[in-house]
């Protein structure tokens, strides 16, 4: 009887140290859980604020270079309006001379050239301009022995690069019998010239002293 309470005091014991160590091991996992996610949260804050400051930053240098594009934009956009309202001017005034001091331009500028080809005879090709009157404009001018041929040629196939936006494309290609001069004598020059040396002149008279904002 008495070898039976002890047994049952034993077990008692035995499921008592059992019921301990199992709270302990609960326990312990209970701290290590709260640990894991009290590090989890430590890490998930760490990262927002890294990144709020990362994006803060990339927000203010994407603010800072937007700012100091907006007056480059306007510059530019300030520069083409004047550009292209320059040769709109030009446009007009070309449609409203006509033809034929259209054709008298050109025909300064091949003067300019007479001591280019002297002793040379010549080719030309004449680009929208009025055959017979070009024809007998070059023959006046280098003498009508030098002037070997007047061709027509088409603007589409001459290659030729006008000022972006001129409308009337007109002109004279001279070239050398040997091939050794090559000039032009086109509205184009005429007009690249005029950009070149008052193109300030012509947005001044434009926009009265200044451009619109």
């Amino acid at each position: 009887m008495e070898e039976l309470r002890s047994t049952e005091i034993l077990d008692k014991e035995i499921h008592e140290d059992a019921r301990k160590k199992a709270e302990r091991i609960l326990a312990n996992a209970d701290s290590e859980c709260a640990k894991v996610l009290a590090g989890v949260d430590g890490r998930i804050s760490a990262i927002r604020k890294e990144k709020e400051a990362y994006y803060k930053e990339k927000l203010a240098a994407l603010k800072k270079d937007s700012d100091a594009a907006v007056p480059l934009e306007q510059e530019r956009f300030l520069v083409s309006f004047e550009g292209h309202s320059v040769m709109s001017a030009i446009n007009r005034y070309l449609q409203n001379i006509g033809s034929e001091k259209q054709q008298q331009l050109i025909e300064k500028l091949v003067k300019g050239y007479k001591k280019v080809f002297e002793n040379k005879k010549l080719t030309a090709r004449l680009i929208n301009f009025d055959f017979n009157a070009g024809k007998e404009m070059l023959e006046n001018i280098f003498g009508k022995e030098n002037v070997l041929s007047c061709t027509e040629l088409d603007f589409s196939k001459s290659n030729l690069e006008e000022p972006e936006g001129l409308e009337i494309h007109k002109g004279i290609l001279l070239e050398a019998e040997d091939g050794s001069v090559r000039c032009r004598a086109t509205l184009g020059e005429v007009i690249a010239e005029l950009l070149d040396t008052h193109s300030e002149e012509l947005a001044v008279t434009l926009f009265h002293g200044g451009l619109p904002v």
